[in-house]
């Protein structure tokens, strides 16, 4: 399996967003101060985002039967 095909779905397309934002996170805040941080500053954008690319891709999945079936 393929790193692009299993982006194709959802749930994984989520969860590697999520990681992203959390990673993200973790490095900006390490560059700006390097306090530590709770969890709910990872958690809230992390799952934010994963939901919004849950949906995004969950509704950019699924195809018409006119744009499937070739003329």
């Amino acid at each position: 399996m393929d790193i692009g095909d299993s982006l194709k779905d959802p749930l994984w397309a989520a969860v590697f967003a999520a990681a992203a934002t959390a990673g993200y996170v973790y490095v900006k805040n390490q560059m700006n101060a390097g306090e530590k941080l709770q969890l709910s500053a990872y958690a809230k954008p992390a799952c934010l985002v994963a939901l919004l690319v849950y949906f995004i891709v969950f509704s950019g999945s699924s195809r018409e039967k006119l744009s499937s079936e070739p003329f």
